[in-house]
């Protein structure tokens, strides 16, 4: 069964025609187009960025003698089978010792 012309057409969207506006409407439409144009050329201003504020390190009260303790380890080598070797010698504590001394005669 063949399907005339008639039904083919109607299967189809018809093509809607452009809105004319009137002439005042036309005229305004195209100023705010021409308008929208200017501002997309104009520059952006660019935000000013925020200076990070620089944290203060708190100093950390050190005892000279780990401090000393740190030293020697850093200063330890490692031979070929990854064992450590080198000389860590802990400084005994100082003892006073007394001199007598003896009258010249």
């Amino acid at each position: 069964m063949a399907i005339s012309r008639d039904e083919k057409q109607e299967s189809f969207p018809k093509v809607v025609p452009p809105v004319v506006l009137s002439w005042p409407d036309a005229i305004r439409e195209s100023q705010m187009r021409e308008v929208e144009r200017v501002k997309s050329k104009l520059p952006t201003r660019k935000k000013k960025k925020k200076k990070k504020k620089k944290k203060k390190k708190k100093k950390k009260e050190v005892d000279e003698y780990d401090k000393h303790k740190r030293n020697l380890k850093s200063s330890l080598g490692r031979n070929q089978n990854g064992l450590v070797f080198g000389l860590y010698v802990e400084t005994p504590t100082p003892t006073t010792t007394t001199m007598t001394t003896t009258p010249l005669a």
